[in-house]
């Protein structure tokens, strides 16, 4: 009779003990699921907010491959973009070059021209020092044939033979004056006289 009873109450202890430990690990499964969802929500949200630029490291150990590509493609536009820079630069010396060689050109001209301007100055100035006392001397020989009757200048004048310095003291006189001497010298010698002044202006 004993034994009976004790055999229903072990057995009536029994359920009761799985009871529990079928709730408490039903409740640490649910703790774990809900710590779980609890990760995966922060993580999904991390990657959302890419905070921390957890994104773009997650991005790159899953694909490593892309990120390399992007790599080379970033070095390959740097490289393109200094290699255009380079022949720009080229260009720009090639074009600078060529600039200096028109510039040297332009100079070397302009010294030949300098130098051709010293010495036309340097002749003018010679040729002058020269025709000043000869237009002094004209000067001076035109006034006396100025102060001279007409008819004894264009005697005096049809007598030289230089129709040049005949030119050049006739040039010398006033018109009237000198209108008045050609007028009495002989017509064929007025008329050459005439012609070579007209050649001279």
């Amino acid at each position: 009779m004993a034994k009976v009873q004790t055999s229903q109450t072990g057995s009536g202890k029994k359920p009761h003990s799985q009871g529990s430990a079928k709730k408490s690990s039903s409740t640490a499964l649910i703790v774990t699921v809900v710590v779980v969802l609890l990760f995966v929500a922060v993580g999904v949200l991390v990657f959302m907010l890419n905070i921390g630029n957890l994104r773009e490291s997650l991005l790159r150990v899953v694909s490593p491959q892309a990120d390399s590509e992007e790599t080379v493609s970033e070095e390959d536009l740097r490289e393109a973009q200094i290699r255009d820079e380079i022949i720009r630069l080229d260009a720009r010396e090639d074009e600078l070059d060529v600039r200096e060689d028109q510039l040297d050109v332009r100079e070397n001209d302009l010294k030949i021209k300098e130098e051709e301007v010293t010495r036309i100055m340097q002749e003018n100035i010679a040729i002058q020092d020269t025709l000043s006392p000869q237009h002094e001397s004209i000067s001076s020989i035109s006034e006396m044939f100025g102060n001279m009757e007409s008819e004894q200048a264009a005697f005096i004048l049809s007598a030289m033979e230089s129709d040049e310095q005949i030119i050049l003291i006739i040039k010398n006189l006033d018109k009237e004056k000198s209108a008045e001497i050609l007028g009495l010298m002989q017509p064929e010698r007025s008329s050459g006289l005439f012609e070579r002044m007209i050649l001279q202006e």
